[in-house]
């Protein structure tokens, strides 16, 4: 004999605890001029660029960095990010000022590639969800290299296997923050709030600017913008004026 002891608990009328409401940080425009006077290229890591790439396109710092040569659209002057936060892939347009220096930096990627080919032929990049098993010539494609490859091999943090991996992220960290301690800026930017300025500083529309920067929800790209806060006026003012 069996005995259920399940019991309906009914309606529940619970309370929930709110997610507090915290504003993103940003540096103003007259900042990140500052950083990118200072920021500095090292051998195999184009800073520069990169930290353009991350306040000019509102990029996460992983995404510059696991740009693959495919990604970069010219015709339509564009970047396909792949596999963002929450695994969506999106597309943002290529600043103005990034065009030259991309192409430059896709020439000394095309440069590795074929010392790669000639010297180390069995060695290629890691590709994501098996592909390599299906297709296994393309580790060792043109259009699957990274546009910021690594300067060394190494092994696959996962499967141990050696690969042409990408830059690290921690290159790309260090550089920036001895840009910031020059300025004087140490505890306001980092990599990641060149996206937050990004958002603060774009004059796209909230719906737009969700699109471009892969966001859910139009109430997640609304806190870096407050139009009423900037329209307001105060009766301090007012007062005095009179």
């Amino acid at each position: 004999m069996t005995t259920s002891w399940a019991k309906s608990l009914g309606n529940i009328d619970a309370l929930r605890a709110k997610r507090p409401v915290q504003e993103r940080t940003s540096p103003s425009r007259e900042q990140v001029r500052t950083l990118r006077m200072v920021v500095k290229d090292r051998p195999n890591v184009p800073a520069r660029l990169l930290v353009d790439l991350l306040y000019g396109c509102g990029l996460r710092v992983s995404a510059p960095l696991e740009l693959r040569v495919k990604d970069v659209l010219w015709s339509e002057n564009q970047l396909m990010i792949r596999a963002a936060k929450g695994g969506k892939d999106r597309r943002v347009p290529i600043p103005g000022c990034c065009a030259e220096p991309l192409r430059l930096q896709i020439e000394i990627a095309r440069k590795v590639w074929e010392s790669d080919r000639k010297n180390t032929s069995t060695i290629g990049v890691n590709l994501p969800f098996q592909l390599a098993r299906k297709y296994p010539t393309a580790p060792f494609a043109w259009q699957w290299l990274w546009v910021f490859p690594a300067a060394n091999h190494c092994a696959h943090p996962r499967t141990g296997e050696i690969v042409r991996y990408h830059i690290l992220h921690d290159l790309l960290q260090r550089a920036v923050r001895e840009a910031v301690r020059k300025v004087g800026l140490g505890g306001l930017v980092t990599p990641h709030v060149l996206r937050h300025a990004y958002a603060t500083h774009s004059r796209k529309s909230l719906d737009s600017l969700r699109e471009l920067m892969g966001h859910a929800s139009i109430v997640t790209t609304s806190g870096y913008r407050h139009p009423n806060v900037v329209k307001a006026t105060n009766p301090l003012d007012d007062l005095l004026s009179q």
